[in-house]
């Protein structure tokens, strides 16, 4: 414990606030500050999570993953978290400056259910200068095989410099065989990907519609981050039936297969990319 809580006090001091929500709802999230770290499953979160940042920020992780040389010896399978909070800048290709910082959170307090939501900071420049409010919450069962969503919130724009408002309420069918957008992210904790995978096909509901998209293991990687350091990851790639659109995330293996950096494609050109600056597992 001694030397959990030594390598805790190098950790980043990140974020108190939780994403943010429209006035009618509320989402379980924390506010306690997160540290960039994992956690064991059977290990409560300790006070050394408060710790203050050094004036070089480094990363404390527990895992054997975090630890892989430049042939890593990816985990063939992991414990999912049981409480994930993870913060992302967010950056478009067309734009210099970063565009928004969103919060995911990740919970499974409920024996057998699960709730995820994606908000804005109530920092993030797009939410300042364009008063947009993007927010999703999924609230679902967890089985064997992993999650299950059956009710899918969404509110406010799609994209940057929109000012859609429009709220949309999904119940999902179980048995359908759709999944949301970050059920799917959050996914890979209970089944991580490997290299050789065939392609897999999923139905995709998003902005009020369903759409094929098939995904595949692109590779494995030593993934450079400007807060979490050199991380090994797993390269995912998304791709929508008859579209030129791609997403790609990259799964680290430290952080039981969490998606560290997204990047989503438009038909244009155009990228939007998350990049974890901050993240509490456990």
């Amino acid at each position: 414990m001694a030397v959990a809580c030594s390598l805790a006090l190098h950790a980043l001091l990140v974020f108190k606030e939780r994403p943010s929500a429209p006035a009618r709802r509320t989402t379980q999230g924390t506010d306690t500050p997160l540290t960039v770290r994992t956690i064991p499953a059977d290990e409560p979160p300790g006070p050394e999570e408060r710790s203050a940042p050094p004036a070089t920020p480094q990363v404390a992780v527990r895992s054997a993953a975090a630890t892989a040389s430049a042939d890593p010896a990816f985990l063939s399978a992991v414990t999912p978290a049981s409480l994930a909070n993870i913060e992302y800048a967010v950056t478009r290709s067309d734009q210099r400056n970063q565009l928004e910082v969103r919060r995911m959170h990740f919970e499974s307090d409920n024996p057998g259910h699960y709730r995820l939501s994606d908000g804005l900071s109530e920092s993030s420049p797009a939410k300042l200068l364009l008063g947009a409010q993007r927010y999703v919450e999924v609230t679902g069962k967890l089985t064997a095989s992993g999650l299950v969503p059956e009710e899918l919130y969404e509110q406010g724009a799609q994209g940057a410099g929109s000012s859609d408002a429009q709220e949309r309420h999904v119940t999902l069918t179980e048995g359908g065989g759709t999944i949301d957008r970050i059920s799917l992210y959050y996914q890979f904790m209970f089944a991580p990907p490997r290299v050789g995978d065939a392609p897999r096909q999923v139905l995709l509901v998003e902005g009020g519609r369903t759409q094929a998209h098939s995904y595949e293991v692109v590779g494995q990687e030593l993934l450079a981050t400007a807060n979490l350091g050199t991380q090994p990851a797993i390269h995912i790639r998304l791709t929508p039936t008859g579209s030129k659109g791609s997403t790609d995330l990259w799964l680290a293996p430290a952080f039981r297969y969490l998606p560290i950096r997204m990047r989503q494609t438009d038909e244009a050109g155009v990228t939007v990319e998350q990049e974890a600056t901050a993240l509490l597992v456990r």
